[in-house]
């Protein structure tokens, strides 16, 4: 399946053919669009999305249980972030 991103984008603006780029936010890398001369950056929605995701998993709390099976200790992980993961 091909990408959005695949195609050329022009600039709403300006109408000049945006180049792309990847963006460093907290240690995700976003893909993006730039225009050269308005400055303007369109950030891939898949991308966005999971960056919103992991921001809204950060600021939650989670109870986690700590079990002993046989000599180990094994933590229960919340299915939230194992489905991020």
């Amino acid at each position: 399946m091909r990408d959005i991103f695949d195609a050329k984008i022009s600039c709403s603006k300006c109408n000049v053919e945006m180049k792309p780029i990847v963006l460093d936010k907290k240690g995700f890398r976003l893909r993006a669009v730039k225009c050269s001369k308005c400055e303007e950056i369109i950030i891939h929605p898949v991308d966005l999305t999971r960056f919103k995701q992991y921001n809204d998993l950060k600021h939650k709390t989670f109870n986690v249980k700590l079990r002993v099976v046989g000599n180990s200790h094994a933590i229960s992980i919340p299915k939230e972030i194992v489905e991020f993961i």
